[in-house]
């Protein structure tokens, strides 16, 4: 909290904050937060012991300060009761007028203020009525859709599945099996990249430049014969289309209008082939890849994200063990000024 504070108001962060103790953190907190009229937002909380882990660093200073809370779980929501005065706001379905809006602005970016072409209007109100309001399917879905040509045809062959899907399970509780065609729909040559975000902890803000460069690494950016661009504007291209796809979110664009980084709301699980650690000592990564099967499975990648120094014998030993190695990233939790 003491960093996001310093940096969304221009401001040094504390020199010492790493050596601080938690109690000092909490002190630190409260000090910044004392004169201040300030709204916190903490995004998609799971555990409910979550507000006591804040509850004596958000001050209460009389001066209208709020904080706001989303979770999925009610549970949580109703833990928070017992530690601050809570508004609960249940969220609800969006309207058919508004899911429509949603869908059109997303399917017809190419459209003058996402006008749906008239032939297409039957099968899009459709596809909005299935959805029952959810923005989350509705997105989805229309990003999807979006690359695709605007004719019925090619919207029929899309939606079929998805039909039989909606009628097998018409309140969505499915989403997820819903929500896997847009990754089905992808090309081959994305699969991979779209699976690549899986190491990544949740909502963990990636450089793009750094990405595209480890895509590169991995040899999943493939460049035709005819093709004389460089493998770095590809690879920006591939991003480019998981972003339109609405797979992949944007964090933050450069003065330049590139995306300077981007985030994804859930990794994906898949075959050991890139191994990431979460970890503060040489030692406990040691362990993490002694106590798996890891060995001897064909490592392509090693993520380490770490708090504290890693030796540089240490880091040869990796490289050594693991033969099929093609990407060794140490220290991706540090924050890199290139765009």
């Amino acid at each position: 909290m003491v960093k996001k504070f310093c940096k969304d108001n221009n401001e040094l962060i504390p020199e010492d904050l790493q050596k601080m103790d938690c109690n000092t953190l909490i002190a630190q907190v409260r000090q910044y937060l004392e004169s201040k009229r300030y709204l916190v937002l903490f995004d998609d909380v799971w555990n409910e012991k979550f507000c006591d882990e804040f509850e004596h660093a958000l001050i209460k200073n009389n001066k209208g300060s709020r904080i706001i809370v989303t979770t999925r779980m009610m549970h949580v929501a109703e833990y928070f009761k017992k530690k601050f005065h809570v508004h609960v706001h249940k969220l609800q379905p969006l309207s058919f007028k508004k899911a429509q809006e949603l869908f059109c602005n997303n399917a017809f970016r190419s459209e003058p203020l996402g006008q749906c072409p008239a032939e297409l209007e039957d099968i899009s109100n459709e596809i909005v009525k299935k959805c029952e309001g959810l923005p989350l399917a509705i997105v989805a879905i229309s990003g999807l859709l979006s690359t695709k040509p605007e004719n019925i045809f090619e919207w029929e062959n899309v939606i079929k599945n998805l039909r039989m899907e909606l009628k097998r399970n018409p309140h969505l509780t499915s989403l997820t099996r819903i929500l896997s065609l847009s990754y089905d729909h992808l090309p081959n040559r994305l699969k991979s990249c779209m699976l690549y975000f899986g190491i990544y902890p949740e909502d963990y803000t990636i450089n793009r430049k750094r990405l595209t460069r480890q895509w590169m690494a991995e040899g999943f950016v493939i460049i035709n014969e005819e093709d004389i661009r460089p493998l770095e504007e590809v690879a920006e291209e591939y991003l480019t289309e998981l972003i339109q796809r609405s797979l992949v979110n944007v964090s933050t664009d450069g003065f330049d209008g590139k995306v300077k980084s981007c985030h994804v709301h859930d990794g994906t699980v898949g075959i050991t082939r890139r191994f990431s650690i979460a970890v503060r000592e040489d030692e406990q990564v040691t362990k993490d890849l002694t106590n798996t099967n890891t060995s001897n499975s064909g490592i392509r990648a090693i993520f380490i994200f770490n708090k504290g120094e890693l030796s540089k014998g240490f880091m040869n030993g990796l490289s050594a063990k693991f033969k099929l190695l093609k990407v060794l990233e140490p220290e991706p939790y540090k924050s890199y000024s290139s765009s």
